[in-house]
């Protein structure tokens, strides 16, 4: 008879219960809604085609950076699987943040929008005349 095997088969269940114990833990529980609400910006993030500036950027950015206090301010109690959550959802946010910032100040979005607020001056100067697509009148 395996002593070894029969011996990881006791320990087992307590460790079932000791992983069930830190799901249900409260700390534990609101990582799990920061990150639900974290991953519903992931898309808004994703999808963002605009610059520094924008309404929406400085929404989403407010947002995340909301999050990343709310799991700042979760009590770990010193327990390693919750520090280890903790630290995980703080790199998600942190991930978020980051990728948003580099989407929009990324060379190309500010060469588009220095070439848009050109040829808007040049309207609002009357150099030249607004132009209609026919596809954009339809």
């Amino acid at each position: 008879m395996d002593h070894g095997a029969q011996q990881h088969q006791q320990h087992h269940p307590m460790e079932q219960q000791q992983q069930s114990y830190h799901q249900q833990h409260p700390a534990m529980m609101r990582l799990y809604e920061v990150q639900k609400e974290v991953q519903s910006l992931g898309s808004a993030v994703c999808t963002f085609s605009g610059l520094q500036h924008d309404r929406d950027y400085k929404r989403v950015e407010r947002e995340l950076t909301r999050l990343l206090l709310e799991v700042d301010k979760v009590d770990t109690e010193g327990k390693p699987e919750l520090q280890g959550a903790r630290k995980r959802a703080a790199q998600e946010v942190e991930g978020l943040l980051r990728y948003l910032e580099e989407n929009a100040t990324h060379p190309s979005r500010i060469a588009i929008e220095d070439l848009s607020n050109e040829a808007r001056q040049l309207v609002d100067d009357r150099v030249v005349a607004p132009q209609r697509s026919e596809a954009w009148l339809k």
